[in-house]
């Protein structure tokens, strides 16, 4: 029975590296928005409609925000036991199908991990989908964001040399830990808006 399982389990992980994380990657890599929700499992595409359309949008947006490039490392592909770690209110956002999988994919300076579960022989990303209440929180968090992004842009305008050349240097050399270590130093910013103001300066390039 042991060796059963870990037998299925090995060609889980074969699987899942040979036909969902190659792909996935490619599509992450290519900046369409389109191409990453046909890695959405079945029943979370099934729970898309127009009221909760910003938050898949978001979601899909999101995952095509890395920049460009062939090297990334898988850390690890496990049998996930129980749910995900609740990162939205468990109230408001329900997992419309169980993860069975979790991977961990190191890409740049940013570790991504997704849980999958399969369907019809292949693997798929598994995102929680929103109620009503869940909704409503989403609407009230892009609204901050926005109102986030507006206050970095204004921030980045206002950066002069020999600032500016400093952080575009050291984005340009793909430092961006360290542009945002320099901005934080330099302007005595918080961690989150200097994030989004080195973001800015990187877009602007």
């Amino acid at each position: 029975m042991l060796m059963t399982c870990l037998a299925s389990a090995a060609d889980n992980e074969a699987t899942i590296r040979a036909n969902f994380i190659k792909p996935w990657m490619e599509a992450v890599q290519s900046k369409d928005p389109a191409r990453v929700v046909t890695f959405f499992h079945p029943q979370v595409q099934a729970c898309m409609n127009p009221q909760n359309r910003e938050y898949f949008d978001y979601i899909a947006a999101n995952e095509t925000r890395f920049e460009r490039t062939d090297s990334y490392h898988v850390t690890s592909i496990s049998p996930l036991e129980g749910l995900p770690p609740a990162l939205l209110p468990a109230d408001q956002f329900v997992y419309p199908v169980k993860p069975t999988y979790q991977v961990e994919v190191q890409l740049g300076n940013t570790t991504l991990f997704r849980y999958l579960a399969q369907a019809k022989g292949s693997w798929y990303v598994v995102y929680p989908c929103p109620n009503e209440k869940g909704i409503a929180l989403i609407h009230e968090q892009i609204a901050k964001g926005k109102e986030q992004r507006r206050h970095a842009e204004e921030l980045a305008s206002a950066i002069k040399d020999p600032l500016l050349a400093e952080l575009k240097d050291l984005v340009g050399q793909k430092r961006i830990i360290d542009a945002i270590k320099r901005y934080r130093e330099a302007t005595g910013t918080d961690l989150t808006t200097a994030k989004m103001v080195v973001d800015v300066v990187r877009s602007a390039r």
